[in-house]
């Protein structure tokens, strides 16, 4: 089955189709891989980005074996076609490939390409053992998700003045709100947060400051965890990565082995999953969508502005690639499925603050 990026594409053609394929398996390979790789081999002569080989003390080969990771920089098919019997140690990372081939790829490695298999169930156990804890903590109180729309400090107002737990995400944390309240953070974008722009290294900034100082939940992906805890800092009590995988259910249970369904979206694929098991009555806020006149994913509050340009320069492909109004309709539509499936199952949905999404102003209670 092909991600759920394909369908987000600006356009399917002939010529980006053996990209596409080659996207999926190496996609593929790297989320099932259980080689624990020892060494890395550059396959270009492309200056080395981020110091690989220091940030997971591999050492760099003259030619690759079957446990060399395999870095395309830049990509080139005659190469890829001379390593072809190593393609499942093969990653790319040209920023220029294919849509979100090279932030995804690079967030997932060292999880998933570096980590031996004993390690990979140490990270899931201490993610269960601080998930419980943290559920012990939370369960049952009122719980409001804040998003980082412009009505976020209205949002956040209501929030705090009727003492709401408050799950939160992204460039919330430039914001105020963790002094002092109840809040839990949730990110999990390989670009936004995890990427190579100066603006995602300010995230990361942000976030070892924030928690410096007041100490707070953080749930990302699996493949953040020991990224957050190694290379960030971040105190691995603090820490839950949730897997995700394919799949039809839109609301997983994430008590039993943490995972979640992927949808490309922080609200639908962990915030709202992640508040069903806390409370059968929960509160929106800060979730504006898209204007007609929008041209980027939505707008944000003047406390969580973020500079896309940044963004954009460290990974043109992400965007370029990206049909920015067909990615809208499919986190819609998600939303709409899941808001409804809670309500089926006696979920009360309360919207804050008035939104661009209609199916949203429809539960809309001050």
């Amino acid at each position: 089955m092909f991600p759920i990026s394909i369908t987000q594409l600006k356009l399917l053609n002939f010529f980006k189709l053996h990209k596409i394929i080659l996207w999926t398996l190496l996609r593929k390979f790297q989320l099932e891989n259980t080689n624990s790789y020892q060494s890395i081999f550059i396959a270009d002569t492309t200056n080395i980005e981020n110091n690989l080989e220091s940030i997971f003390s591999l050492p760099l080969v003259d030619y690759p074996n079957s446990k060399s990771l395999i870095i395309f920089h830049k990509f080139n098919f005659i190469k890829l076609i001379k390593l072809i019997r190593f393609i499942k140690n093969i990653r790319i990372l040209d920023k220029n490939f294919f849509t979100t081939a090279e932030a995804s790829t690079r967030f997932r490695l060292y999880f998933y390409d570096i980590c031996n298999e004993e390690t990979k169930k140490h990270y899931r156990f201490q993610s269960q053992t601080n998930y419980e804890n943290y559920l012990q903590a939370n369960e049952n109180k009122t719980i409001g998700i804040l998003g980082t729309g412009p009505s976020y400090e209205e949002g956040k107002k209501l929030y705090l003045s009727d003492s709401f737990h408050i799950i939160t995400c992204n460039s919330a944390i430039y914001d105020d709100v963790w002094r002092n309240y109840n809040c839990t953070l949730v990110f999990a974008d390989p670009v936004f947060h995890f990427g190579t722009s100066s603006e995602a290294k300010r995230f990361k900034e942000e976030v070892i400051t924030k928690f410096s100082q007041y100490k707070f939940y953080i749930f990302v992906p699996m493949a953040g965890f020991p990224i957050l805890h190694l290379e960030w800092g971040i105190d691995k009590n603090y820490i839950v990565g949730i897997d995700s995988t394919k799949g039809r259910q839109l609301l997983p249970l994430l008590k039993q082995n943490l995972s979640t369904v992927r949808t490309s979206n922080v609200l639908t694929e962990f915030m709202l999953p992640l508040s069903a098991n806390l409370s059968k009555k929960i509160n929106l806020a800060g979730f504006d969508g898209r204007e007609v006149s929008d041209k980027n994913f939505w707008q944000y509050s003047n406390k969580t502005e973020q500079n896309l340009e940044s963004h954009k320069s460290n990974h043109p492909s992400f965007f370029d690639d990206r049909n920015i109004d067909n990615y809208y309709k499919k986190h819609i539509s998600i939303l709409e499925k899941q808001i409804m499936l809670l309500e089926k199952n006696d979920y009360i949905i309360s919207n804050k603050t008035i939104s661009n999404i209609e199916f949203l102003n429809d539960r809309f209670h001050e």
